[in-house]
């Protein structure tokens, strides 16, 4: 499968900085002060601190976090039991479109 986005974003050209991002997360995901929450975003943004991050972006990592338990879900339903099954972006995208929860933007972020 191609690493090309499966998603367009409808205004392009509205960004924010990846530190900026970091701390929109932080604020409405005060629930979950993980590691993952606080580090994540930046990682998720390509790494560095410098990078930009559309709006359309910051909402579907908003999304993907809302929804990690569909998103488990479907790993589970895919590799069952067994952790050393390869859960393929192909594969998910099968499984993830019985649920409408899950958006293209949300699949390109699980597998980035």
């Amino acid at each position: 499968m191609s690493d090309k986005p499966l998603y367009k974003e409808t205004k392009p050209g509205q960004v924010l900085s990846a530190v900026d991002f970091k701390d929109i997360m932080v604020t409405i995901s005060p629930h979950m002060p993980t590691p993952f929450v606080d580090e994540g975003p930046i990682a998720a943004a390509g790494g560095r601190t410098s990078h930009q991050v559309s709006l359309f972006y910051l909402n579907g990592f908003n999304s993907s976090l809302n929804n990690m338990e569909l998103i488990r879900q479907i790993c589970t339903t895919l590799a069952g039991n067994r952790r050393d099954v390869e859960v393929t972006k192909g594969k998910f995208i099968i499984v993830a479109q019985r649920f409408g929860q899950v958006t293209p933007i949300n699949v390109d972020i699980q597998f980035q």
